[in-house]
């Protein structure tokens, strides 16, 4: 079926090409395609698609591998969704110029069956020639199983066309008696690993409201805004933070506040992930202290390791840490109704601190303030998720 539809198409990639097409067209059809699948949007990744194959023709560039493995994987995503026959080969191909690629479903994998390589062929390019399939350069002619991309460097220009169980059109590659032409691209039969893509950035920012459970079981109602996130900033580096502000609104009548206001905010450097991150800072907390605790220190400050995942729809984040004169412990869960860059998120936080103060009792034994905070989360949330099925 799909090769039906790729040979009935060719006519049109024959004609004259008004524009050429070049190497950040072929990455903005790719950013299109993912985009669309990240907002379940079968329609608008078959006009990406669609798109992408009409070009080929006018490629004016070398094509580029890693947008047209993420086109392949895309494809494959949407055929195995509908029924489709034909997307184990396209996924055999992504994965085999893209080696590196770590975007690919979970579920996508687990049914795939690799095709075979192509035979390594017999006949070998024309000296005057350079042969490409799907980005990388080929040494012989090889005949295809398959949907491909192939390319030849000639004469100071580029050929390109998609075919289907098929190599390359056999007039391409006639040899010839004329010295070679110069000026073909420079290239390495093995072409280097694609580059890993970089984790993406993820965050909030939340109204929160909760409880906030005081030693001997004295309640506070708290209000206030709450944020996290991390931010890549190198391959599988960034920064995490953490950080919110609850402020005690409804108490007990006859409680009375030293602080009425218990803060907590960590960051620091973290390991990221497409869709994981591990990240060890520093920061502190405050509690809510009643009148008459006035020899705790203001700001507990600490050591903080975190561990957060996510995917489409939900994350949760785990942590904790301690320094001289208080401990805490962490862990939040968040929904996000819909895929995409941005959206609404729903979440819940609990904090557990505790914190003592700096001499002990004339008894000998160390007195211990805790304090359970609890907090319902709405607001913004940004940052795509990996690529997987809806949950």
């Amino acid at each position: 079926m799909i090769a039906g539809l790729l040979l009935s198409a060719s006519p049109a990639w024959a004609a004259p090409c008004a524009d050429p097409v070049t190497e950040a067209d072929v990455r903005g059809f790719a950013r299109r395609s993912s985009e669309s699948i990240e907002m379940d949007d079968i329609a608008g990744h078959r006009r990406a698609w669609s798109d992408m194959l009409v070009s080929v023709p006018c490629l004016v560039d070398q094509l580029p591998r890693e947008p047209w493995a993420e086109l392949l994987v895309n494809e494959a995503i949407v055929r195995e969704a509908t029924a489709v026959r034909g997307w184990h080969s396209l996924l055999t191909v992504a994965t085999r110029i893209a080696p590196d690629l770590d975007d690919i479903p979970g579920f996508l994998l687990e049914a795939w069956v690799p095709v075979s390589d192509p035979d390594p062929g017999t006949v070998d390019v024309p000296a005057d020639a350079a042969l490409f399939i799907d980005g990388i350069l080929q040494p012989r002619v090889q005949d295809l199983r398959g949907e491909h991309i192939v390319q030849v460097w000639r004469d100071g220009r580029w050929r390109s066309a998609m075919v289907v169980n098929d190599g390359p059109p056999p007039a391409w590659l006639a040899p010839r008696e004329a010295p070679p032409v110069a000026g073909a691209p420079d290239a390495v039969p093995v072409a280097p690993a694609a580059p890993r893509r970089p984790a993406r950035a993820a965050g909030s920012i939340e109204i929160a409201l909760g409880v906030a459970l005081l030693q001997e079981g004295v309640p506070s109602g708290l209000a206030g805004l709450a944020t996290h996130g991390v931010q890549p900033i190198a391959r599988q580096g960034g920064v995490f933070w953490d950080a919110a502000l609850p402020v005690s609104v409804v108490t007990r009548p006859g409680i009375g506040f030293t602080d009425s206001t218990a803060p907590w905010a960590y960051a620091g450097p973290a390991l990221t992930l497409d869709g994981a991150h591990v990240g060890l800072g520093v920061g502190g907390f405050r509690l809510l202290r009643l009148n008459g605790d006035n020899d705790l220190d203001a700001i507990a400050t600490q050591v903080h390791l975190t561990l957060g995942a996510r995917n489409t729809h939900f994350d949760f984040e785990a942590g904790g840490g301690a320094g001289p004169a208080a401990a805490h412990l962490q862990t939040r869960a968040g929904w996000r109704p819909h895929r995409g860059p941005a959206g609404a998120r729903f979440g819940l936080d609990g904090h557990l601190g505790a914190a003592w103060p700096g001499g002990a009792p004339a008894d000998g034994q160390t007195a211990t303030v805790l304090q359970l905070t609890m907090l319902a989360r709405f607001g913004l949330a940004w940052g795509r998720a990996p690529r997987g099925r809806t949950l």
